[in-house]
């Protein structure tokens, strides 16, 4: 397990929620919350939601400690860029159905 793999497991992990509870704030199965736990892996936007239900910023998972980081500057706009989008994009779908 890569070092991003293991904060995200961490983060699961100590979040104090059920994997039942977790997986229907992100909105997935309960097994795919038991898969990232072991392997650390899960999608961009399964991490989006994920970083959304568990407040916690994207970037906490791209740096292996506190001054290196783990992807290139290219990739981690990209990242950001993409999660961003992501994260607009639910709570647009949030808003609508709110009324």
């Amino acid at each position: 397990m890569t070092p991003t793999e293991k904060r995200i497991s961490d983060a699961i992990k100590a979040c104090g929620l059920s994997n039942t509870e977790l997986a229907k704030r992100v909105n997935v199965e309960r097994t795919s919350i038991g898969k990232w736990i072991q392997t650390g892996r899960l999608s961009v936007e399964n991490l989006a939601n994920l970083c959304s239900v568990l407040n916690i910023d994207p970037k906490y998972f791209m740096y292996e400690d506190e001054n290196t980081a783990l992807y290139s500057n290219v990739f981690k706009n990209e990242l950001e860029d993409i999660i961003s989008t992501q994260l607009l994009l639910l709570e647009k779908l949030e808003k609508l159905k709110d009324g």
